[in-house]
């Protein structure tokens, strides 16, 4: 019998979960050797005062089993008529995948992109990411951007311009 699905914001208590997650997540990105936290470093992004990154936390029943990292965001504000919300990351232990714990954070993402009149949630979503692909498909209201490509100047090019 499956266990009931909630979702919560995170606690200070969750900084082992969330940290436990995002580095399973690298692991299975095959990008762990670009992972630059520690949990003291996640604790302070996520935890100050002045934090603009937020942790939803899927549970079932009560055991933490799934996350969604994510921050208020005004890029594009040319194109749209509102904030949005960036997904930073999404992730669901492999032992309770297909059990809803995905989508009933999403949902909650949605409402609270409703509550605070966002007009869109983005996110990336690596190219060989197969599973996430069929997922985020499945919840029919996902699309790829097709006119976006994504930049980045990376941290040892910061000082070369």
């Amino acid at each position: 019998m499956r266990e009931p699905v909630k979702v919560r914001f995170a606690t200070p208590q969750d900084i082992d979960f969330i940290y436990d997650s995002l580095v399973e997540l690298v692991k299975e990105s095959r990008l762990e050797k670009r992972f630059s936290q520690t949990k003291n470093s996640l604790f302070r992004m996520i935890f100050l005062n002045d934090s603009a990154v937020e942790v939803l936390i899927g549970q079932a029943g009560n055991n933490p089993v799934g996350l969604a990292l994510f921050s208020m965001t005004n890029r594009n504000f040319m194109l749209f008529n509102g904030p949005g919300i960036y997904l930073h990351d999404l992730f669901v232990n492999e032992r309770y995948r297909r059990m809803g714990i995905a989508t009933a954070l999403i949902n909650q993402l949605k409402k609270i992109a409703r509550e605070r009149q966002c007009s869109r949630i983005d996110w990336v979503l690596l190219t060989d990411n197969k599973e996430g692909k069929e997922f985020y498909k499945s919840l029919q209201c996902a699309e790829p951007v097709e006119y976006i490509q994504y930049m980045r100047i990376n941290h040892d090019e910061l000082g070369l311009l």
